[in-house]
């Protein structure tokens, strides 16, 4: 793109720095673009893990009320598994 008539060398490389300048600034305003949606895609990352964090946080204390017995299932589980290991013929 050039701005200025090329008639000496003097207009030549001021046209062509003219139309550095103008793909300089065109690269800036997509980068501009680029980062603001970048840091709306981390924003909301940031924000549906603290949702999930607060969500499994009530469902703990929710479960702490019913009395919660992680050994008793355990336990339990460990009881299936060595039966369902018997019934295969399993160690």
């Amino acid at each position: 793109m050039k701005l200025i008539s090329t008639k000496n060398n003097k207009n030549t490389e001021l046209a062509d720095s003219a139309s550095i300048f103008y793909i300089r600034a065109s690269v800036t305003v997509e980068a501009s673009w680029v980062v603001g949606i970048c840091i709306l895609i981390i924003g909301s990352l940031i924000l549906t893990g603290y949702d999930v964090f607060a969500d499994s946080w009530t469902f703990v204390k929710d479960v702490q009320a019913a009395e919660y017995d992680g050994i008793a299932l355990f336990r339990r589980g460990e009881a299936i598994e060595g039966l369902i290991d018997a019934l295969k013929g399993g160690h």
